[in-house]
């Protein structure tokens, strides 16, 4: 039961990092004049892809981690710290990249941009055996 108590604490501190960094975007395209369907739209998109990128993640860490044994471990453990100190030094720079429109194509590829953080997670959590149900309803529910 402690186990299952330290997984839900560890998985919704990393649900809620990840989902400030959707809400992020979120303020960002609030900024730009788009109209109120165009929002709601976006926004499921951007969600729906953080809550599911993380399940491929997920499944990609599993069955890497049946190949490769420990070795997978380890690579997990340093997607996890290269992913935070990019998080961390991307939050330090502040660039001005260029704006894809969020529509079609555009908004797909945005939303999978946005997500890859969510995937490189959910492949280290796979990598590591986390419960897969958890791990993707707290990611949808943050």
């Amino acid at each position: 039961m402690n186990e299952l108590a330290g997984e839900l604490l560890t998985l919704s501190i990393m649900a809620f990092a990840l989902g400030m960094d959707a809400f992020s975007v979120g303020l960002g395209m609030g900024m730009i004049q788009l109209r109120f369907p165009q929002i709601i739209y976006i926004g499921l998109v951007i969600g729906i892809f953080h809550m599911f990128m993380p399940l491929f993640g997920m499944l990609t860490g599993q069955l890497l981690s049946g190949w490769l044994g420990l070795l997978a471990t380890y690579i997990g453990g340093a997607l996890l710290l290269v992913l935070g100190l990019q998080m961390i030094v991307a939050s330090i720079r502040k660039e001005d990249k260029p704006f894809i429109a969020p529509v079609g194509a555009g908004l797909v590829l945005f939303a999978t941009s946005v997500s890859l953080d969510s995937f490189s997670v959910g492949l280290s959590l796979g990598i590591y055996g986390s419960q897969v149900w958890m791990t993707i309803l707290l990611f949808g529910f943050f």
